[in-house]
């Protein structure tokens, strides 16, 4: 059997802290752009492994981190307060070059404090934290307001497959991600093949991931509740 999955990023060093955020009206469940102009947010899988495909279930299972990139400025100024948390001391007085950077990165802690899009996978069954353990959250806050966020799931997804050719059979299976809760043109999901991939050194027998050609456009359409 071969299998292709077409979807298509790398998880770095977290810290741990508590945080507080200095705009006082900030709130995690709104938007950016709230009221305003849509928000982009650039989105990616990165395969840290294929577990398992059945091909009575028709299925594939990956561990992987779905991972985004947008701009959140209502948290510009609280860079430095939180810059200063985690380093005792504020950047204008940083003499070396280990604490001369414009990004912070962070873990589970800070992401629960903002704003995330909302990954929906349409076509997924099963969805569950990689462990009990570790934090599998990365958070990377740049001085100018610009958001990475990464966290790393293990995935059971649909992947239909046409096995007349069984054991010689090829198979591509579609990850499409979308926003659930966005979906009037408020959050604008865009694939980024910066954000996806796997390991360069990364061997998978009998698999192959590459990008694939990302919808214009993914909405989730809803009806109207039409009563008993």
């Amino acid at each position: 059997m071969h299998v292709t999955l077409l979807l298509a990023a790398a998880v770095p060093w977290m810290a741990v802290h508590a945080y507080n955020l200095t705009a006082p009206d900030y709130n995690r469940q709104v938007r950016p752009n709230e009221g305003g102009a849509t928000d982009v947010v650039d989105i990616g899988i990165f395969t840290n492994s294929i577990r398992t495909v059945s091909e009575i279930d028709m299925t594939i299972v990956l561990d992987v981190f779905l991972q985004a990139e947008w701009y959140d400025p209502r948290l510009i100024g609280s860079w430095n307060s939180i810059y200063q948390d985690i380093h005792g001391f504020h950047r204008s007085q940083c003499r070396n070059s280990l604490c001369n950077e414009t990004t912070i990165t962070m873990g589970r802690d800070f992401a629960q404090l903002i704003w995330k899009p909302d990954f929906y996978l349409p076509q997924a069954i099963k969805i569950v934290p990689a462990d009990n353990y570790n934090d599998n959250v990365c958070v990377r806050f740049r001085f100018d307001g610009k958001m990475f966020y990464s966290n790393r799931f293990i995935i059971t997804h649909s992947c239909p497959m046409k096995l007349a050719f069984f054991p010689f059979d090829k198979h591509t299976c579609v990850i499409t991600i979308g926003s659930y809760k966005y979906h009037d043109g408020l959050v604008s999901m865009i694939y980024s093949p910066a954000l996806s991939g796997m390991y360069d050194d990364q061997e998978t027998a009998n698999f192959i991931v590459e990008p694939h050609n990302p919808l214009e456009a993914y909405s989730n359409e809803s009806s109207e509740y039409m009563g008993d």
